[in-house]
């Protein structure tokens, strides 16, 4: 009984992100040029994760899921660094995230995507769908928040003790 429960919870939590996907998508339009411009702020970090220092404000908030490996809320971009990107770097082959698509409106953009990759101790294959919130102020990041469903991340990170 307690396996149904959770396989329905899994299976609520997936359509409620897609429905907030959609609702987004279908609701949102961009229509001004800060919106642009933010926009564009946003899609570069996916060009070169290296744009992430120079748009990120130094007081940026960083929300990781709950539940998620990397789980925490981190300030300003060495944080970042440090608890997330480093820990990808080190314990993921080819960890990424591919944006499908972009919303913007009022200083916030929504991409939604996928994170793809290998965890290295499991060898076990990741691809997940997820969300990324940005909120930002003058042309920087100020707060940054995941959406992802964390049991799939967890499940291609089992190891199996077994020697």
């Amino acid at each position: 009984m307690v396996g149904y429960k959770l396989k329905t919870l899994r299976f609520v939590s997936g359509r409620i992100l897609l429905a907030m996907i959609s609702l987004i998508t279908i609701t949102s339009c961009m229509n001004n040029s800060q919106g642009e411009k933010h926009l564009e702020i946003v899609q570069s970090l996916y060009a070169d994760r290296n744009n992430l220092e120079k748009n990120l404000a130094d007081d940026a908030i960083w929300i990781e899921a709950e539940g998620f490996p990397y789980k925490g809320t981190y300030v300003g971009y060495d944080a970042v660094v440090e608890n997330v990107f480093s820990k990808l770097r080190s314990e993921w082959d080819g960890f990424k995230f591919s944006p499908e698509g972009y919303v913007s409106e009022k200083g916030q953009v929504v991409v939604h995507g996928r994170y793809t990759g290998v965890y290295k101790k499991s060898q076990i294959p990741l691809d997940v769908r997820a969300l990324h919130f940005y909120s930002l102020e003058e042309d920087k990041i100020v707060r940054f928040e995941q959406f992802v469903d964390t049991h799939i991340v967890l499940e291609s990170m089992k190891v199996d003790d077994i020697d």
